[in-house]
């Protein structure tokens, strides 16, 4: 999930964005209002790892937050998480939409 900001960054607009018919809810349980979703490849530059991932752009979020199959992917975590402990040190990442 991300904010607008992310979405402009990347250099996509409102009008980019897929419909999602997907219902978030906050820890709060307070609606999310989606407006849309991006398909992107984030890559670690240093080890070269990739992820697929669809980020739903709403307008609250002000971060990017990754999925725990992301951090998977991009070897921060074990598969194994949390069960095992991983010392994976990369956290350099690019973005591709």
């Amino acid at each position: 999930m991300a904010g607008t900001k992310f979405m402009r960054s990347m250099g996509q607009s409102e009008a980019n964005l897929a419909k999602c018919n997907m219902r978030l809810y906050g820890a709060d349980n307070n609606d999310i209002q989606l407006l849309g979703v991006i398909p992107v490849i984030i890559t670690d530059v240093v080890t070269g790892l990739q992820t697929r991932q669809i980020v739903y752009i709403c307008n609250k979020a002000s971060t990017l937050l990754l999925s725990l199959k992301a951090y998977e992917d991009l070897g921060y975590i074990s598969h194994n998480f949390p069960s095992s402990h991983y010392g994976a040190a990369s956290n350099a990442a690019t973005l591709a939409a």
